[in-house]
């Protein structure tokens, strides 16, 4: 019983405890979501502040840079007018390098024509020089036709007596031929003659082997009378025969020698004359390529007359030049300048509308956070 009355207490008091409990665990649920709803409406309000801060620091940045850019476009405005100021150096300084440019050329041309004058003094003196040297050779070359036809006159004697010489060449070796024969019949006979006499009158003739006796005297007789007649008739005759062919071929072989001096020294002649007549050749060429040059030189000359170079002018001008030139490179750097101008306006306008957007976001950021309702010290008691 007093069990049970336990139990009884014991289950009465459970059943409290468990609603008491449900409702905690009930009160829990609604703080926790409470808890949740804060936590997540913190988160939010953070988020939008650190955007807010980012589109404040973002302004802040367009602001310096805007600041900046309005100084550097104040400094190029200032520059501009520095450089409307230039503007004359400008034009004087450009119209100058076209009036030197001008000026170059026409000392180019200068020197062109003097140099052209200076070889036409040199092509006259090679003129003058060459037609003195044509006249000459001319000269020396007038008897060439002449000399070849005097040579071929020498040459045509030349071979009438070479063809001459060479037949009394084969008279003369006729006749010794003959003397030669007849000489041997001599030697013949003289050779019988002392053998006979060798032998004596009681011998037997050497010819016919009969006994000489009283014909000794006879046949010694005859054999002499046949060298004295072989010697006066044939080998005198013939000797005096040698004699004038030998002398006739003398004289031919002096003739022989004068034709050929003549000939020889004419050729020499003949080959100066050849030599000075290809020197006559090569000077003609020469000169026609002088006369040439000489007029195209003078046609040239002849279209630069027109043109005047003044040094000193040129030199004025270069010491001009030298005095614009500063000025004109820094003209030069302020228009390189000043190109940025259209760059820096249009730098500032994105600045500027970026800006705006950005007061614009900061102005909405601002009501967006205001509108979201935190309560940081009921989030730290439902914490």
């Amino acid at each position: 019983k007093t069990h049970n009355e336990n139990k009884t207490s014991i289950n009465t008091n459970l059943l409290s405890k468990s609603d008491e409990l449900e409702a905690i665990k009930q009160k829990e649920l609604e703080a926790k979501k409470e808890l949740d709803n804060l936590q997540e409406t913190k988160d939010i309000k953070v988020k939008l502040s650190s955007e807010l801060e980012l589109i404040k620091h973002t302004l802040e940045s367009n602001k310096q840079q805007q600041t900046k850019l309005s100084n550097e476009l104040l400094e190029l405005q200032q520059k501009q007018k520095e450089l409307v100021v230039l503007e004359p150096v400008k034009i004087e300084f450009e119209q100058l390098q076209v009036k030197l440019k001008e000026q170059q050329q026409l000392k180019e041309i200068q020197l062109k024509k003097d140099g052209l004058n200076k070889e036409q003094i040199q092509l006259r003196e090679q003129y003058t020089k060459a037609k003195n040297d044509i006249d000459k050779l001319e000269l020396e070359v007038k008897d060439y036709e002449t000399l070849k036809s005097k040579q071929q006159e020498l040459q045509n004697e030349l071979e009438k007596v070479q063809t001459n010489t060479k037949d009394l060449e084969v008279q003369i070796k006729a006749i010794n031929s003959l003397i030669s024969g007849d000489q041997k019949i001599i030697d013949m006979t003289k050779s019988q003659i002392f053998q006979i006499e060798d032998i004596g009158k009681g011998s037997n003739c050497p010819t016919c082997t009969r006994p000489l006796l009283e014909e000794y005297d006879k046949v010694i007789a005859n054999l002499s009378n046949t060298i004295q007649t072989l010697q006066k008739e044939k080998i005198d005759k013939h000797t005096i025969e040698l004699k004038r062919v030998e002398n006739l071929k003398v004289t031919l072989d002096k003739q022989k020698d004068d034709l050929q001096n003549q000939i020889q020294e004419l050729n020499k002649q003949i080959t100066i004359i050849e030599t000075k007549q290809k020197d006559l050749v090569n000077v003609n060429a020469h000169f026609k390529d002088v006369e040439a040059k000489g007029k195209k030189n003078k046609e040239e000359l002849e279209k630069l007359l027109q043109y005047s170079y003044d040094e000193k002018l040129h030199q004025d001008m270069k010491d001009k030049e030298q005095t614009l030139k500063p000025k004109y490179d820094e003209y030069q750097k302020l228009h390189t300048l000043i190109q940025r101008v259209s760059i820096v306006q249009k730098d500032l306008e994105e600045i500027k509308k970026s800006i705006d957007q950005n007061i614009e976001a900061f102005t909405n950021k601002e009501v967006e956070i205001n509108a979201v309702v935190y309560d940081e010290t009921n989030h730290k008691i439902k914490l």
